[in-house]
């Protein structure tokens, strides 16, 4: 009785903040696709209509070519389109590329990071990387904020110019 009760109160809840136009904000790692069984999971697993952003993780960053890549090493095209489907079920659904987690070195952030043309360089070809495999946003793991950025002492560190 009390698991019905808390079920009924969490549909409430979940339905007054999304009637709130809050943002609930669902993560799905491509390692799901490998885990054993019952841990496995895929995209078609995703209630959609719960979520207003749904982040890819991981992407990480091809530092010779200054772009996203996916972790896999090569872009996953049909894992994407099966993301992007999810917008069927949910036409405000946001799905969005996490760039970074533990895997990723953050090293090559800094060296991206510190220099404008770099910076530029990476901006442009990720918007291109969204636009093409139909991404709606890039995201970061909060894992990055941990990038040792080897620059200076006080010196200033502009994210986007």
């Amino acid at each position: 009785m009390n698991l019905i009760l808390l079920s009924i109160v969490f549909c409430f809840e979940l339905s007054s903040l999304l009637a709130a136009d809050q943002k609930v904000v669902c993560y799905w790692p491509n390692w799901a696709l490998h885990e054993k069984v019952p841990y496995r999971n895929t995209p078609e697993d995703i209630d959609a209509s719960l979520c207003t952003h749904l982040h890819y993780s991981f992407a990480i960053l091809d530092e010779a070519h200054e772009t996203p890549m996916d972790s896999s090493g090569s872009p996953q095209v049909e894992l994407y389109k099966r993301l992007e489907a999810l917008k069927q079920k949910n036409k405000n659904l946001k799905v969005i590329l996490s760039l970074g987690g533990w895997g990723d070195k953050s090293i090559k952030y800094s060296r991206i990071f510190a220099s404008s043309e770099k910076r530029k360089t990476f901006i442009a070809n990720a918007i291109q990387y969204l636009h093409k495999y139909g991404f709606d946003g890039l995201g970061e793991s909060q894992t990055l904020y941990w990038v040792r950025f080897h620059l200076r002492p006080k010196k200033k560190l502009k994210i986007l110019n």
